[in-house]
């Protein structure tokens, strides 16, 4: 099996890639349902693909028009492709998860998006000598300017008591002597009066 080899080389931050290999989707409308979502946002392209899908919309055809017949809403001739658009959805889920890994923002611009043909292995059974239909798809996208990532919330700071005034303390500490001061002072009275009532006793 030949070494597979990216359409686009990324040069610069912004950019997310994703491949998808040998899909079993026909070349032809994997061009085509590319064409419809290039240049979107990935969320914008994801819901034209759902809407396709639940056939709602269908995906305009302007290449490969053969058997391809006239639909509503004045986009003339149109089809339904539901194998490439569940591959490609599939896709635009993968590069959003890569885009997340590399810290991009949620809002994502498809930049490129390009399908080729894989190599057609034979079949067998019924179909024998028959080609089956392989395509890679190969999506990129960018990171739309002015984006604002998500930030953590800083938890605010706790609030500190704020220490008592210098002043405060000084005039604290001549209050506490004086208590000291006068405790002997009452005490001293009280001893001498003893020693006379003893005396008188005599």
């Amino acid at each position: 099996m030949s070494q597979y080899r990216y359409a686009v080389s990324l040069e610069g931050e912004g950019f997310a890639r994703a491949v998808a290999k040998d899909v079993q989707v026909s070349t032809k409308a994997a061009i085509e349902t590319c064409n419809f979502i290039r240049g979107k946002t990935t969320a914008k392209a994801k819901r034209l693909l759902e809407e396709v899908a639940l056939f709602e919309r269908a995906v305009p055809y302007k290449r490969f028009t053969n058997g391809a017949g006239h639909r509503k809403g004045g986009m003339g001739p149109g089809k339904y492709p539901q194998n490439a658009v569940k591959a490609i959805l599939t896709l635009l889920n993968q590069v959003e998860k890569n885009a997340e890994n590399k810290g991009l923002s949620a809002e994502l611009t498809i930049a490129y998006l390009v399908p080729k043909q894989a190599s057609r292995p034979m079949r067998g059974g019924r179909q024998r000598g028959r080609q089956a239909k392989r395509t890679h798809i190969e999506v990129v996208v960018k990171e739309q300017p002015g984006a604002q990532k998500e930030v953590a919330k800083k938890a605010p700071a706790k609030s500190q008591k704020e220490p008592a005034p210098a002043a405060e303390k000084k005039e604290a500490t001549p209050a506490a002597k004086e208590v000291k001061t006068k405790a002997p002072e009452s005490s001293a009275p009280q001893s001498s009066s003893k020693k006379e009532e003893k005396g008188q006793a005599k």
